[in-house]
């Protein structure tokens, strides 16, 4: 089962997970569902990709094939 939580945050609005590949009840994949459900929830459009023979079979995930630019000129934890 792909991990939906190892993948890419595009912005802070996007997000790129692993294609779910799960059961499909009246004709819509119900963990797709599930997670993009999940994801929204949180302010994010989920964007899925086909990583299963690319990464899932050799262990890995969308994160384990992506590289990003990331602004670090800012704190980027929670200030408390």
């Amino acid at each position: 089962m792909p991990g939906a939580v190892n993948g890419v945050l595009l912005s802070p609005t996007s997000y790129l997970a692993p294609q779910q590949w799960g059961p499909v009840i009246g004709g819509r994949d119900i963990f797709t569902d599930a997670v993009t459900s999940v994801y929204a929830k949180a302010g994010f459009k989920t964007t899925y990709i086909d990583d299963w023979y690319t990464y899932h079979l050799g262990m890995g995930e969308v994160h384990c094939g992506t590289n990003t630019l990331r602004d670090a000129t800012a704190p980027w934890w929670p200030k408390a």
